[in-house]
């Protein structure tokens, strides 16, 4: 069996050489889904699409227009989720992935979130999903419950049988795939 490290490896390849129609379509569909999935609720909490993650912005696009929307922000070890009005809000973090300002944007109680959308390299169908081994989202689930954390990826994603797991390792709700 892989471990972790090879893992991320192995599923950062598979993405990344996804054709271009392919991530279009996908992208797409999770437009769709995602919106329809959110309709109840009032405060959502996203992530800022990078590299070659599924691209959700049209559906963080359209949050902004209709609901509260939420995007992490990388304090230390933590994740903080700040209210975006406008994509101009957001700036460039050490990595290069785009997070609120904190000028910008307001910081969030995490108990106000009805749905929670975490990224991820892999996933299984027992809910685990493997990051980019930070622990960021591990740490804020485990802190914080939210309602309802769901992994969003590409279909390619699925890891057939269980991803290996440790003890800080949080399962999500839901995981959907496109």
């Amino acid at each position: 069996m892989l471990n972790k490290k090879e893992l991320r490896k192995k599923f950062s390849s598979i993405v990344e050489q996804m054709p271009k129609d392919r991530r279009l379509q996908a992208s797409e569909k999770a437009f769709q889904r995602l919106t329809l999935l959110a309709k109840e609720a009032r405060t959502v909490a996203s992530f800022a699409p990078f590299g070659s993650e599924i691209d959700i912005w049209s559906f963080n696009k359209e949050m902004i227009k209709s609901k509260k929307l939420l995007l992490p922000k990388v304090s230390g070890k933590d994740l903080s989720f700040y209210n975006v009005n406008h994509l101009s809000e957001l700036a460039p973090s050490q990595w290069g992935i785009l997070e609120p300002s904190s000028i910008k944007c307001s910081p969030v109680k995490v108990d106000e979130i009805d749905l929670f959308l975490v990224p991820g390299l892999a996933y299984d169908k027992q809910g685990q999903r493997l990051g980019k081994g930070k622990g960021f989202y591990d740490r804020f689930i485990s802190l914080h419950s939210p309602k309802e954390a769901i992994g969003v990826g590409f279909l390619e994603q699925l890891f057939e049988g269980s991803l290996p797991v440790e003890l800080h390792d949080q399962p999500l709700e839901k995981v959907l795939l496109f």
